[in-house]
């Protein structure tokens, strides 16, 4: 059951920094792109009735795994199909607007997990859309975020 007081992050709520220096995530050119080195993405609704709180993220250095490269990417396939900049970010073009959900999850996660998996020693029957949520809260543990903030 979702929240409904939740809202998917949209392209607007992606802030993008060049240093100090804050874009215009909506005009800025594929050069500004390529030197963004902080994002934030703000909370446009939460349950807890906080709007407007951001949560930044910086490069991580990994050339495949860095979620600000990653967001980046997404950005520029948003810019390259013109999209709204209300588009939440799940969403993606392919003959159309397509908006990634939990069954395209399900479906492909367990092919991720094969791929990339022995490398780290998991298998694909351990790993579930929902174990994404947990995974996630252990990352921001094991890198010392204040548990009242998780």
């Amino acid at each position: 059951m979702t929240n409904p007081g939740a809202a998917p992050f949209r392209l607007c709520d992606a802030h993008l920094l060049i240093n100090n220096r804050h874009l215009n995530n909506i005009h800025c050119t594929t050069d500004d792109l390529d030197h963004v080195n902080n994002i934030a993405l703000e909370f446009a609704s939460q349950k807890y009735g906080v709007r407007g709180e951001l949560i930044g993220l910086g490069k991580s250095g990994h050339p495949a795994h860095c979620p600000v490269l990653a967001l980046l990417n997404h950005v520029k396939h948003l810019h390259a199909y013109d999209a709204p900049p209300t588009t939440p970010l799940y969403s993606y073009y392919e003959r159309g607007w397509r908006r990634i959900d939990t069954s395209t999850l399900t479906t492909h996660l367990p092919h991720a997990v094969t791929a990339m998996g022995n490398h780290y020693g998991i298998e694909p029957h351990h790993v579930s859309v929902r174990s994404l949520r947990s995974s996630g809260v252990m990352s921001l543990l094991c890198a010392k975020v204040d548990t009242d903030t998780i």
